[in-house]
């Protein structure tokens, strides 16, 4: 009988106020910069100003210390805040901090259980509340391209590329598709997603009803 060490991860996006990014391994600093900078890219560029800020804000990690305030002017500070974090001055710009919030620790978590812990799936959690879209009777009930349904997603299994796919001991079907299938991405990624990822570190931690995944020869490793 292989030894199982039971792993699983899971995190709740809410603040990266606890994190630095020199806290983060290089290859998880590499993983976060990349992907973070693609969805700062993706913004409307207009505002040279806001989006410089978002860049030191979550590239960067930039802050405003008190210090820094002091003797300036009340326009100086707008400036300063403006241009070191995005501070944002409209609800807009509140919704996308709050949204490229979520996502930068969903990227940490992604990146630390996939590079860090050699994750091998995970299982979609949503926070089952009226805003989850997909839900029938919900805020949301038509999901688009850019926003799956994740109501239907809620407790299901995906795949991820992996030393176990390599080594030929999972296989993709009809119930467990692989994460990178997702037209909208893994948990947190698209606009406004509050969903997060438990992630499953060993074939022997698989649900029941998704261990059709496992090959002949993931039945022979996990013997």
């Amino acid at each position: 009988m292989r030894k199982v060490e039971i792993m699983s991860n899971s995190i709740s996006p809410i603040s990266i106020s606890g994190y630095s990014l020199k806290d983060l391994k290089p290859e998880i600093q590499d993983y976060y910069l990349k992907k973070m900078s693609s969805f700062i890219n993706k913004l409307p560029q207009d505002d040279k100003l806001f989006i410089e800020g978002l860049s030191n804000r979550l590239l960067k990690w930039k802050t405003v210390s008190e210090t820094e305030l002091v003797g300036k002017s009340p326009e100086e500070i707008r400036f300063i805040r403006r241009k070191q974090t995005g501070n944002p001055e409209n609800n807009e710009e509140k919704e996308i901090i709050v949204d490229l919030t979520r996502k930068a620790l969903a990227i940490i978590a992604e990146a630390d259980a996939i590079i860090g812990g050699k994750a091998i799936a995970y299982i979609w959690h949503t926070r089952r509340d009226n805003k989850v879209v997909g839900k029938p009777d919900g805020e949301n009930p038509y999901p688009t391209k850019e926003h799956g349904n994740h109501w239907d997603r809620e407790g299901k299994m995906f795949l991820l590329r992996s030393w176990a796919t390599e080594k030929g001991y999972l296989k993709d079907n009809k119930d467990v598709i692989f994460s990178d299938k997702l037209t909208d991405g893994s948990p947190g990624m698209a606009k406004g997603c509050r969903c997060y990822a438990e992630y499953l570190f060993a074939i022997e931690l698989f649900p029941t009803v998704y261990k059709n995944c496992i090959t002949i020869k993931g039945l022979d490793y996990i013997k």
